[in-house]
């Protein structure tokens, strides 16, 4: 097959093909699914992936924890010429929260911050925006 690409960046041709292919072929076997995955950073599926790995992975810290929670900061869609500072408004709000917990921590009126920090966004195709 002979892919055309503007730009010649084969790289991305090769990226996006296998994640287009990502677990097109599933194999069963003594009651167990196998697949091969594309591993991109942003194939939906194997960044679930690659976050459940590094859960597991701290999963024994985290059970240390009086009360692990989950908690997940969302904005409004934003078009890509504006995802840095989007991001940047994100991680600025982040730090204002935990700077916030960690002052009342210290006068004894709240909880301790502790955690794990991800960052994601999403791409749409259709409308071009993030």
């Amino acid at each position: 097959m002979i892919l055309l690409w503007k730009g010649g960046d084969f790289k991305k041709v090769d990226s996006l093909w296998r994640t287009y292919h990502c677990q097109a072929r599933i194999v069963s076997s003594d009651s167990k699914i196998y697949t091969k995955y594309c591993k991109n950073r942003y194939c939906t599926l194997c960044c679930c992936i690659r976050k459940a790995e590094i859960i597991n992975k701290y999963l024994p810290i985290i059970q240390t924890w009086e009360s692990p929670s989950f908690v997940t900061l969302t904005v409004k869609v934003c078009k890509k010429k504006d995802l840095e500072r989007a991001i940047s408004k994100v991680v600025k709000a982040f730090h204002l929260i935990i700077d916030r917990l960690k002052k009342r921590h210290q006068r004894g009126k709240g909880i301790r911050p502790v955690g794990i920090k991800s960052l994601e966004c999403n791409y749409n195709r259709k409308k071009k925006d993030l």
